[in-house]
């Protein structure tokens, strides 16, 4: 077990040693520290090491504001009885901790050519606290950032602001507290970046329309976005071999796994000051990837029928990027397709010998429904059943043929072209090692 010592800057180890084997095995538990500078092991021999215990059996933390490294130890069955125990360690040369916390949820926005820093005093402000020095960093990896101070600021301010900063360039920065002669650790790091765009719904609301909107992230200096598009080639579930083996293609097959995802390229021309855009795309052509794909995943002759029928429409991919009033743009958010999503919040019960589903609605527009796939066993190998033959619109089901043996369910969304999206995440019906489970779930479970 290890811990960071971070008065004295050395990892503190309680290590299980064991000698010979099965009944006649021994343990014993030593104090170690290491110092990574100087790359160093030191056994520390305290006047006596902890009692023995088993694996899994010892919790170890450093509590800088007291300056003890605390053990929770289970002792093993041996000469005595179990214990929990509490054990304590402190350098002998640490006669009141020094440790002074840097200031708190440094936050930055950006203006049109500068930057506003905020953040949180510690609790020694009204103690000896001096003020804060403002530190700046610019290059292309933030882990290799040389900081250096810009500004000095007094106790009674917590604000900076940058200014004259050149635009789309992005800046880093850092606070020290000063308290006495001593200055605290570097704060939290902040960067003059926009954080990504984390979730966005794709709707297909024609062969020809697409509709993109996105749920902003959460700074305030936001000033529009770019959506990017990449054309994205597919497997279907009639050329995937593993899956046909198990359930009989539609006879529009749906997709079955993704195969190459080409470049992005923006086409949103204008910087959007929305949260939406609607492009304009013929889904019904069949687009290639062009160029160097950013993701490819060929297979093998025996994962794929060449000549299983393939995917009948267009599938494309949609990214968007933030832009904060400093021109700087945020990182790509993830890729959404133009297929529908995994539905969410699916919970099954037990009735007897029926199963019964519920999920929340997609957020998708113009949705045809869901279809319910029921995997007949855990094994890969095991048959699928589809239980619906048409998309249902209801958000529940009830399948009373799942019997007395064990199931799990996926629910999947179907768009107003007819297309199955990605498959939700499964719910068990009649688990096995069911009882072990039942103490934390309810009739509803997942």
């Amino acid at each position: 077990m290890l811990a960071y010592d971070s008065l004295n800057r050395v990892v503190v180890a309680i290590i299980k040693i064991t000698t010979g084997q099965e009944e006649n095995a021994r343990h014993r538990l030593e104090t170690w520290t290491y110092d990574a500078g100087k790359n160093t092991w030191t056994k520390m021999n305290p006047p006596q090491e902890p009692d023995a215990s088993g694996n899994r059996s010892r919790v170890l933390a450093f509590a800088p504001e007291i300056g003890l490294t605390i053990l929770e130890n289970r002792t093993r069955p041996g000469p005595g009885p179990e214990e929990q125990q509490i054990w304590t360690y402190r350098f002998d040369n640490v006669t009141q901790p020094t440790f002074i916390p840097p200031p708190s949820d440094l936050q930055v926005q950006t203006t049109s050519e500068g930057a506003i820093l905020t953040w949180k005093p510690g609790p020694y402000s009204h103690a000896g606290g001096l003020g804060y020095v403002v530190y700046r960093g610019t290059g292309q990896l933030p882990w290799a950032m040389d900081y250096q101070k810009i500004a000095s600021v007094n106790r009674e301010t917590t604000e900076y602001h940058d200014s004259a900063l050149q635009r789309e360039t992005v800046y880093y920065y850092a606070v020290r507290a000063v308290v006495g002669i001593h200055l605290s650790e570097l704060s939290t790091k902040v960067r003059t970046q926009p954080p990504i765009v984390e979730d966005a719904v794709v709707s297909v609301l024609s062969q020809s329309r697409v509709q993109l909107s996105w749920t902003p992230p959460t700074a305030g200096d936001i000033a529009g976005y770019y959506v990017e598009r990449a054309d994205v080639e597919v497997w279907t579930e009639d050329q995937l071999r593993r899956l046909k083996s198990r359930i009989e293609p539609l006879a529009e097959p749906a997709v079955g796994a993704i195969r190459r995802i080409g470049p992005f390229e923006r086409v949103s021309t204008d910087l959007l000051k929305g949260t939406s855009f609607d492009d304009k795309v013929d889904l019904a052509k069949l687009r290639p990837v062009r160029g160097s794909a950013l993701l490819e995943r060929d297979l093998s002759d025996e994962d794929v029928d060449r000549g299983g029928k393939p995917y009948r429409f267009a599938v494309v991919a949609y990214r968007i990027r933030a832009v904060n009033a400093l021109g700087v743009e945020s990182g790509p958010s993830p890729y959404f397709l133009t297929i529908p999503s995994a539905p969410r919040w699916v919970f099954a019960q037990e009735d007897g010998t029926t199963c019964r589903l519920k999920w929340t609605a997609n957020p998708e527009k113009n949705l045809r429904g869901y279809h319910i796939y029921r995997l007949d066993w855990r094994w890969d190998k095991d048959p699928i059943s589809r239980l619906t033959e048409e998309p249902i619109d209801e958000l529940t089901f009830s399948d009373p043929t799942a019997g007395a043996d064990s199931r799990r369910y996926h629910v999947v969304a179907v768009d107003a072209l007819g297309q199955e999206g990605l498959p939700s995440a499964p719910v068990w019906y009649d688990r096995e090692w069911k009882k072990f489970y039942e103490p934390f779930t309810g009739q509803w479970h997942q």
